[in-house]
C-alpha cells in the first residue's frame, strides 16, 4: 500500500527501461478530480519518452460540467485495488430549454497519447443525446481489470416527439489501437428510450480493436439496449463470454453489426442469449459456443444451438471491483474444451488458467469464454435433497439422482400466480451441476371418485442447477413459454438425504 500525501500528488523519478520511456509516478489523493486534472496536464507537457503513471483510490465524482484534459501523453491511471470514477445520478437533468445535461465525455486520447486504464470501475454515466462517446481514442488505448457498469445512453426527451441516442460508451477511431484485457462490462450501453434510433451500444470500432477475456452482461429488465458491437476496422474476440438475459425469454438482440470490409473474428467465447443471425457477419476461428441455432459457423470446436452453461454469479477475486461473473456451471460444454493454442494467460479473476481444471478431470485444460471454472468437491450423492429460494416463499427444487439420470423438480408460480410443477431429467456432472430438458403438464389429475386423468407433458425449457457447496447453489431457468420467462435463483438446502456425501 502506499500512502496518500496532503499535497496534490508527489512526483518519485524512477529510471528504467520501459518501452524505453522513463517512468514518472504521481500519487492523487482518493477523490480529488482537481489533482487528476493536474496531473494529466502535467503528463502532456512532459517530453514524449516519459511515461506518466497515475497512483490513485477511492471514490471519484464527475458531475455534469466536469471534463479531464485530453491525452496527449504516455499515461497509465492505475487504481489498484479499486477506484471508482462515477457520473453525477441516475435521473434525467434538464437545462431551462429542455435539454437534458448529462456527462459528454470522460476521456479523450489524442493521436500522440497512449492511455492505460487499470484497477477502475466507470459507473453511473448518462451520456447526452448529442455528445461523443464516454471514451474516445485516437491513440492507443489499454483497459485492464476495468469494471464498466450501468452506463447508458439518453435517457429521456423532455418531452419532445424525436430525441437521438447518444454515442456508443466507448469509440475507437481508424487511427486508434484498442486493447481490452479482463474488463468486465455489466448493463452499458443501454438506451432507455425505445425509439431511439441511433449510434449507441458499447463500441465503435474504426480503427484495431482486440477483446481478451471480457465479460458482457446484459438484463432485459433494465432498458433497450442498442447492439452492443459495432465495428468497421478489424475486432478480435477472444476468450470472452456475452450474456443477454432477457426476462421475457425473447433472444432478438444481435451482438455485432458491421460494414463491407470490416474484419471481426472470434475465438474460445461463449454466447448466451443473443440471436444468431449476427454470426454471418463475423468469421470463427473456432471452439467457440452459442445457444442460438440461427448462427452458421461451421469451424473446427464451434458449438452452435447447445445450452452454454454460464451463470451469473458473485465471485471472489484478488480484483476487488470484480463482484459478479458470468462462470461456467460444472455442467457446461465450455469447460476444458477450448483450443488450447488461443488460450490467453489469464482469466478474467486474474487466475492463472494453466493452473485450474475446470471439470475435475485430472486433465488441465482451459476453458471457452472469460472466467475458469474452479472446481468444488461434493460427495457421491450429495446434490440429493430438498432446497427453497430463500428469496422467493413458496419455490422449492427437489433433486434426486439415480444410477441412470438426475431428476429435478421445481414447483413455482407462474406470472399470474398459478402453482405449475416443472420438471425433467439430465446427466449430473462433477456431483454439483446438472442442466435438466423440462417440461409441465397439462390437464390430466384425480377427480373426487378416485379416476385418474392422463396427463399431457408440454415441453417448459431448461433448468440449469450448480451447487457452489453442500448447502447452497444457483439455478438458472430459460422458458419456452412467456409466462415463464428467464431467470436465475439462488438456493439453499432444506432438507438432507441420509448417509450421503453432504451431511448438516
Amino acid at each position: 500500500m502506499f500512502r496518500y500525501i496532503c499535497a496534490f500528488y508527489l512526483f518519485v523519478l524512477i529510471t528504467g527501461p520501459v518501452y524505453a520511456q522513463t517512468r514518472i509516478h504521481v500519487v492523487v489523493p482518493p477523490g480529488d478530480v482537481a489533482a487528476l486534472k493536474q496531473a494529466i496536464l502535467d503528463a502532456n507537457a512532459r517530453p514524449s519518452d516519459q511515461e506518466t503513471i497515475i497512483q490513485t483510490a477511492g471514490k471519484f465524482a464527475f458531475p455534469f460540467g466536469v471534463v479531464l484534459p485530453h491525452i496527449e501523453g504516455a499515461i497509465t491511471i492505475d487504481g489498484s485495488p479499486g477506484a471508482v470514477f462515477r457520473g453525477s445520478s441516475s435521473r434525467p437533468i434538464y437545462s431551462g430549454e429542455g435539454e437534458e445535461l448529462r456527462v459528454e465525455q470522460l476521456f479523450y486520447v489524442e493521436a500522440s497519447g497512449s492511455l492505460r486504464l487499470l484497477n477502475i470501475e466507470l459507473t453511473d454515466f448518462i451520456l447526452a443525446h448529442d455528445g461523443e462517446g464516454l471514451i474516445e481514442n485516437k491513440g492507443e488505448l489499454y483497459l485492464e481489470q476495468v469494471q464498466l457498469s450501468l452506463i447508458y445512453g439518453s435517457n429521456a426527451c423532455a418531452g419532445r416527439f424525436v430525441c437521438y441516442s447518444a454515442k456508443p460508451v466507448i469509440i475507437n477511431h481508424s487511427s486508434g489501437y484498442l486493447d481490452f484485457d479482463k474488463v468486465s462490462i455489466i448493463n452499458s450501453g443501454a438506451r432507455i428510450v425505445n425509439f431511439n434510433v441511433g449510434d449507441g451500444g458499447l463500441l465503435r470500432n474504426e480503427g484495431s480493436a482486440v477483446m481478451k477475456n471480457v465479460q458482457m452482461y446484459l438484463s432485459g429488465a433494465i432498458a433497450s439496449w442498442d447492439t452492443p458491437l459495432r465495428n468497421f476496422g478489424d475486432l478480435k474476440v477472444q476468450n470472452s463470454s456475452f450474456m443477454y438475459f432477457d426476462q421475457n425469454g425473447s433472444q432478438w438482440l444481435e451482438l455485432l453489426t458491421t460494414s463491407d470490409g470490416a474484419n471481426t473474428e472470434f475465438v474460445n467465447s461463449v454466447f448466451a442469449g443473443f440471436s444468431g443471425f449476427w454470426c454471418q457477419k463475423a468469421t470463427s476461428l473456432g471452439y467457440n459456443l452459442i445457444d442460438s441455432f440461427d448462427c452458421n459457423w461451421s469451424a473446427e470446436g464451434d458449438l452452435t444451438g447447445v445450452p452454454t452453461g454460464l451463470i451469473w454469479r458473485p465471485v471472489s477475486s484478488r480484483w476487488k471491483i470484480l463482484t459478479h461473473a458470468l462462470v461456467p456451471s460444472a455442467a457446461s460444454v465450455a469447460v476444458d474444451s477450448a483450443n488450447p493454442d488461443q488460450c490467453t494467460s489469464h482469466s478474467l479473476g486474474s487466475v492463472f488458467r494453466s493452473n485450474k481444471d475446470g471439470n475435475g478431470d485430472g486433465q488441465s485444460g482451459c476453458d471457452r469464454g472469460a472466467v475458469e471454472l474452479v472446481p468444488i468437491g461434493l460427495g457421491e450423492g450429495g446434490i440429493n435433497g430438498l432446497y427453497y429460494n430463500p428469496e422467493a416463499d413458496g419455490h422449492y427444487i427437489h433433486i434426486l439422482q439415480t444410477d441412470f439420470t438426475t431428476l429435478v423438480v421445481w414447483t413455482t408460480f407462474d406470472a399470474d400466480g398459478n402453482q405449475a410443477w416443472v420438471f425433467g431429467t439430465g446427466e449430473l456432472i462433477n456431483g454439483r451441476s446438472v442442466i435438466a430438458d423440462t417440461y409441465i403438464n397439462r390437464n390430466g389429475g384425480v377427480s373426487m371418485n378416485g379416476e385418474i386423468t392422463a396427463s399431457e407433458a408440454e415441453h417448459w425449457g431448461r433448468i440449469e442447477v450448480d451447487m457452489t457447496s453442500c448447502t447452497e447453489g444457483l439455478v438458472a431457468f430459460y422458458s419456452d413459454l412467456p409466462e415463464f420467462g428467464n431467470g436465475q435463483f439462488p438456493i439453499e438446502r432444506l432438507a438432507y438425504v441420509k448417509q450421503l456425501g453432504c451431511i448438516d
